[in-house]
């Protein structure tokens, strides 16, 4: 099943952010925001403009099913496909194909189970993928398989961030084996573990966060959004200076529900849930929740007045954002019916029909959105 979001309103949030200065140990302290009266509409197209398509060379060899996760990276975009063909794809950032890394088989370098994430590490000039049973692979930059390596053997882990001094996984909350679980595992940077972090809750997940990047390195500070219980975690690999918020929505979903997918999915329009979460630096904030069936957008450091009345029918899904622009994705068949959500241009040769790859959207925030301190 999916998430009833086509037709409904979007709503802006103008928060001002407080200084944190409650430290977080085992989720015992922390502030929160209240985000359950919803107020105000705001159109698409008073916060973004520059819109441009990137439609990507389609071939037997370049298609793929959808974009789970996009990193820009060397005038490059690295794709993950998930579901469909479990790899990553690379394409320049003209459009056209350049290779894949990873692969399902029995071979050298392919693994034989569900693919789950993948990172770029920019200083090793390499790629990490993240597979079931927590086995990660590591390639170089065009593909080569370079070494398998398990992280662990005690839980399942789903998500991979890197930053200076390692890496971060996270299990969130989908396996449970004692009373002693917990949502963040920090590695070295030859990946042996150095702790574990934030005691998970007693009842097991069934269902993957719908926020599509829950691990962020933002100026080298691992922060961790936790979808089930709409908290974030700042700086969260190091105790000593980290901080919490947790965000207070009108109908918060029972533990029980997550672990139940068809109890969610039967009563998701009497439920508020986070679908998207993203930091572009460290002082701005955007985040998209599902409040009882209406689709809303919560921003931080905006200009924008909070009571705006007027109607949207679409926004864009953050998936990364890499000088001055936000990166986002589109179905090709979106394209060719037609929208009056944002005018667009081509960037590209390649052209859009029905059986092209997703197409790859940029845009900018209009210029005064944001507040600059």
């Amino acid at each position: 099943m999916r998430l009833l979001t086509k037709g409904v309103h979007v709503l802006l949030f103008l928060c001002i952010w407080a200084n944190f200065s409650c430290k977080v140990r085992n989720n015992d302290c922390m502030s929160s925001i209240d985000l359950s009266n919803v107020s105000g509409q705001i159109k698409v197209d008073e916060l973004f403009d520059s819109f441009e398509y990137i439609p990507l060379e389609t071939t037997d060899a370049s298609i793929f099913g959808a974009i789970d996760k996009l990193v820009v990276c060397d005038e490059k975009f690295f794709i993950f496909d998930k579901a469909k063909t479990k790899k990553v794809f690379v394409f320049h950032n003209d459009g056209a194909y350049s290779h894949t890394i990873g692969s399902v088989g029995g071979g050298e370098g392919e693994y034989s189970g569900n693919v789950e994430d993948f990172v770029i590490d920019k200083e090793k000039q390499q790629v990490i993928i993240l597979t079931h049973r927590s086995f990660i692979y590591i390639y170089d930059m065009a593909g080569r398989f370079i070494q398998r390596h398990r992280l662990t053997s005690e839980t399942m882990l789903w998500n991979i961030c890197s930053y200076k001094d390692g890496y971060v996984c996270s299990t969130n909350h989908q396996v449970i084996a004692s009373n002693k679980s917990f949502l963040i595992y920090d590695f070295d940077n030859n990946f042996k573990l150095k702790s574990k972090l934030l005691s998970s809750a007693q009842v097991q997940a069934a269902m993957p966060p719908f926020t599509s990047i829950p691990i962020q390195n933002i100026d080298n500070k691992i922060i961790y959004f936790d979808n089930f219980t709409s908290t974030v975690y700042f700086n969260v690999v190091n105790p000593a200076m980290s901080s919490a918020v947790h965000f207070i929505l009108g109908a918060e979903v029972p533990p029980d529900a997550y672990a139940n997918p068809q109890v969610f999915f039967t009563n998701q329009s009497n439920y508020s849930f986070f679908i998207d979460f993203f930091f572009i630096d460290s002082a701005i904030l955007w985040a998209s929740f599902i409040d009882k069936g209406k689709q809303c957008v919560f921003a931080k450091n905006f200009t924008i007045d909070e009571h705006v009345l007027s109607h949207i029918n679409w926004m864009p899904k953050f998936l990364f954002y890499h000088d001055g622009y936000f990166y986002s994705h589109m179905n090709p068949l979106w394209i060719l019916e037609g929208h009056d959500f944002f005018s667009a241009a081509s960037t590209t040769k390649y052209p859009i029909d029905i059986d092209s790859n997703p197409v790859i959207v940029r845009f900018k925030m209009k210029n005064g959105i944001f507040k600059i301190k």
